[in-house]
This record gives structure tokens, sequence and C-alpha cells, in this order.
């Protein structure tokens, strides 16, 4: 063989190379907001100098720099008097709020329970508010209706279209 014979069957080698092979491509980065923790069957706690106040219970989480993220989301308000129960299919808790969707179901220790589709709570001014049809039940009592303003502090409750029914007590007789 000679050198001639050598240089043009590396150059075949390089040509073949060169057209026959691609290079690697990489996608692009995720351009949109990247979870900071990504966990799943997780819980968290929130403790103060009183003890427990929170806990944020979840199949399937992310924390963000803002918020939590949670689906399959079971939170437990014992901050007050009332502890509040909540479950839902997909929440969002950030700082005083939690934003509850799917499914929403508030049980309060007082035995009064508050069902909807979507319910908004704050923690600060101890307010639920919801969009959707909602139904309160409380001992024999039940509400229902659109657009839920509900006050905890005051037991205050606005909303539209609301279908009632109330057990009135039966007042004792005067001796």
């Amino acid at each position: 063989m000679t050198v001639n014979h050598f240089f043009v069957i590396v150059a075949l080698i390089l040509a073949g190379i060169f057209f026959g092979f691609r290079p690697v491509t990489s996608e692009a980065p995720q351009t949109g907001e990247i979870a900071q923790l990504d966990l799943r069957d997780f819980t968290v706690y929130e403790l103060d100098e009183k003890g427990l106040i929170h806990v944020l219970h979840g199949a399937q989480g992310q924390r963000f720099t803002d918020r939590y993220e949670v689906r399959g989301i079971a939170y437990v308000d014992s901050s007050e008097a009332v502890t509040k129960e909540m479950t839902a299919e997909f929440g969002r808790a950030k700082e005083a709020t939690v934003e509850l969707i799917g499914n929403v179901i508030i049980r309060q220790n007082d035995g009064s329970e508050v069902r909807a589709e979507d319910i908004s709570y704050d923690k600060e001014q101890r307010l639920i508010t919801s969009n959707s049809r909602f139904t309160i039940l409380q001992g024999g009592n039940r509400a229902s209706g659109e657009g839920l303003y509900y006050k905890l502090d005051e037991g205050r409750i606005r909303a539209e279209n609301i279908s009632a029914a109330y057990t009135i007590p039966e007042e004792r007789e005067k001796r």
C-alpha cells in the first residue's frame, strides 16, 4: 500500500464519519420556574413557641421560593381554638393563604363542615371564600349556594342562590 492509498482511505473514513454521524443535540433548559424541592408522600410540620400549628401532607408536592404546590393535599391548621382539617385534590399554600381545588372538604373540630370545588382560606383574616357551589353542614343544619364568603371569627356567611335547611331548637318552658 502506498502512502497515497493510505491518505485516500483515511480521507474516506473521515468523510464517512462527517456525513454518517449526526451530532448529539441537547434540549434547551426549562425556561419556566423550577421547583426547589420535589417530594412524594411527604409531611411538613410547622411549629411555634406554643407547639404544632400547621401540618401539610401530600401525595406529591413541590416547593417553590414563595409557595408549596401539592397534589392530594391534607392541611391541618391548629393555630387557634377551632382546628381546621382541609383536604383537596390540589392545593397551593402561600404565606397566609391556602388555595384548594377539586373536591374540597374543610372539617372543623366544632362539628361543622364546608364542601366545594374550590376554596381559598386566608389564615390571617380567618376567611373562607369560594366562587364555586358549596355546602355547609353544621349539626343537623345544611346550607348550600354559590359565591361563599365565610368570616370564621364572626360566624357570618354571605353567598348567592342560597338553599338552607335549618332546625330551630325548641324553646324550653319558662318556669
